[in-house]
């Protein structure tokens, strides 16, 4: 399998992962309810005004979603640092790898000879999964009114959209698989199995050279052996 497609999957069983604990921990936010409430309202109105069927006005959608982002702020930070627990210091725990990585036999290593810190990590999810772009929404919930949330938030979610695409083309169509995040971080993604296979036939190329050394080593001293004895009976 390319070593593409087993970072998407990987990524994808990662994040339904980290989607079944973030929401197990939410039960906790004492706005769950009230957020649940409000979001289910904001899909319907959504789906009315796309269809142009609704009998709300722009101004009463901007509210609506202006006040579902602000009771759905402790979810928002409780995702947040699931993903910053599960791909960044998890991920330094164990060595590059999260339980995805594992499954597919993948490691994230350094790209270059310097070892990699837990900063790496966090700088990577920081991108990959558009945590800092999740912050500032936060921020501009509560730093904002409606129509400017609206606004900013249109801007943030075309934002994150564009650099989940440019993240994917970089890591399915580049050479190397690094995407954005791996740029960023001076990370790259390898194979396992890839890595065996070529560490064993460097190997053998090693073992063969040496082999051949010693054949020549060999033979050197044979004719030594040899040159002597004709010296001796000359």
């Amino acid at each position: 399998m390319d070593t593409s497609l087993k970072r998407i999957i990987a990524f994808i069983i990662d994040l339904c992962l980290v989607l079944v604990i973030a929401d197990v921990v939410c039960k906790l936010d004492p706005y769950r309810d009230k957020y649940a409430s409000l979001n289910k309202e904001l899909l319907e109105v959504t789906k009315e005004l796309n269809t142009g069927s609704s009998s709300y006005d722009l101004d009463y959608y901007k509210e609506l979603n202006y006040k579902t982002y602000r009771n759905g702020a402790v979810s928002s930070g409780i995702t947040i640092v699931t993903l910053v627990l599960y791909f960044g210091v998890l991920q330094y725990a164990l060595k590059g790898q999260t339980p995805g990585k594992k499954l597919m036999k993948l490691k994230v290593v350094s790209n270059s000879d310097k070892s990699l810190n837990i900063g790496n990590y966090l700088l990577r999810v920081l991108i990959l999964n558009n945590v800092w772009l999740m912050l500032i929404n936060i921020i501009c919930v509560f730093a904002f009114n409606s129509s400017v949330f609206y606004r900013v938030g249109s801007i943030i979610g075309l934002l994150s959209n564009t650099m989940y695409m440019v993240n994917l083309i970089m890591v399915m169509f580049r050479s190397d698989n690094r995407g954005l995040h791996d740029m960023l971080a001076n990370t790259k993604v390898i194979d396992l199995n890839s890595a065996a296979i070529v560490s064993t036939v460097t190997d053998v190329k090693k073992e063969s050279i040496k082999e051949k050394e010693q054949k020549i080593n060999k033979n050197k001293s044979v004719s030594a052996i040899k040159n002597k004895y004709f010296k001796m009976n000359s």
